[in-house]
């Protein structure tokens, strides 16, 4: 997630379009979302999040994504089997940042820091007051202002990220179901998600971030 990763040009902070060169942390212009010939809004990037090996060779620890060809872009490698901290790399092994779960009370907080360990977000999953079949995840900037809000639908297989500031639409991330009971199965089990971006303002560090916590959370309703 030297940069050029197939993940849209990822860089350090910034966006998902254009050649990285150098680590900027600089905020990015938002992209003007393209649409369709039917006026529906058509995604800048597409891709395909899954659990893969990682150094522990036979457990399914690491977040891989892949883009529409199955490039691998982007992965978020488990340092350890006994804690959710990640280390974030690009296609060509290039470290993009950091992820830590800090487990509170309340809620769960991932931070994500860049390379250098300064912060650059977080995603936050609350963990009491939420509705029944409803998971309340959002996203902050370093400051600790919410600037992602995401919503669920009834069976939390799928989610929408729009911007706190604009309500506009950033991306959509849902459950991979190809159909039929056992590959239905398989895709859940290996937590594969079909992720569609719609707006650079999100960055591919905390878009890896917030895969984490759904991980996290998928772990946690399977120990159930």
């Amino acid at each position: 997630m030297g940069c050029g990763s197939r993940l849209q040009g990822v860089q350090a902070q910034t966006g998902w379009q254009g050649q990285a060169q150098q680590p900027n942390t600089s905020t990015p212009a938002p992209t003007l979302t393209p649409q369709r010939p039917d006026g529906s809004t058509a995604p800048i990037a597409s891709y395909v999040a899954q659990l893969q090996t990682g150094k522990h060779k036979h457990v399914f620890t690491d977040i891989g994504f892949k883009d529409k060809g199955g490039r691998d872009v982007l992965v978020a490698r488990k340092q350890s089997l006994l804690g959710f901290e990640y280390e974030v790399v690009d296609e060509y092994g290039n470290l993009i940042g950091h992820v830590k779960q800090h487990p509170v009370s309340l809620h769960n907080t991932f931070d994500a820091t860049g390379a250098q360990r300064e912060l650059v977000g977080r995603v936050k999953h609350q963990l009491l007051g939420q509705m029944i079949f409803q998971d309340n995840f959002w996203l902050e900037d370093a400051g600790g202002e919410r600037t992602v809000s995401v919503s669920g639908d009834a069976f939390n297989s799928e989610f929408t990220l729009t911007s706190a500031a604009t309500g506009g639409l950033l991306a959509t991330v849902k459950l991979d179901f190809p159909g039929g009971f056992l590959r239905n199965l398989t895709a859940y089990n290996l937590g594969r998600y079909k992720i569609e971006v719609y707006s650079n303002e999100l960055s591919p560090l905390m878009l890896a971030t917030f895969l984490v916590a759904l991980e996290h959370r998928r772990e946690t309703q399977r120990a159930i």
